[in-house]
């Protein structure tokens, strides 16, 4: 493996994220097993063909990055191999997945750092703190 593939560095994880066939099924599991929770399902999100395969798996892991550095580092992403296969934009939130499923097992996932991101993540680590086990999956409004 090249010595400078995750140069400039990323970082710290912003998050990571799994494939589950079952997300109701798995969160009770969760919860039971573990005592994690609660967890958002944000639904009717187009998915393309990267998202299928065997599960459960990890899908992603994901980094925030600031709006100053981001374009610089995607596009050494896709030059050091790691292409670009999806962009979107979730109102303020702006989000590409790498390809790197040959070198890590799982994807990368960049996202602009902006109030967006990081509101509706401080929401999630809130709903964690003195939860009471109810309400384990929670729809989010898209």
């Amino acid at each position: 493996m090249p010595e400078d593939l995750f140069r400039p560095r990323l970082g710290e994880p912003h998050h990571h994220a799994y494939l589950v066939e079952d997300i109701e099924a798995t969160v009770n599991r969760l919860v039971d097993q573990l005592g994690a929770g609660p967890f958002f399902l944000v639904e009717s999100v187009p998915l393309e063909k990267r998202f299928s395969g065997p599960r459960p798996r990890i899908h992603h892991v994901a980094y925030a990055v600031p709006p100053t550095e981001v374009a610089d580092l995607r596009s050494s992403l896709d030059e050091r191999g790691l292409p670009q296969y999806l962009s979107s934009q979730l109102g303020e939130v702006d989000t590409t997945l790498h390809d790197a499923s040959a070198i890590l097992g799982h994807d990368i996932e960049i996202h602009v750092d902006s109030e967006g991101l990081r509101g509706f993540f401080e929401m999630v680590r809130g709903a964690g703190e003195g939860w009471d086990g109810s309400q384990p999956l929670r729809p989010v409004e898209s």
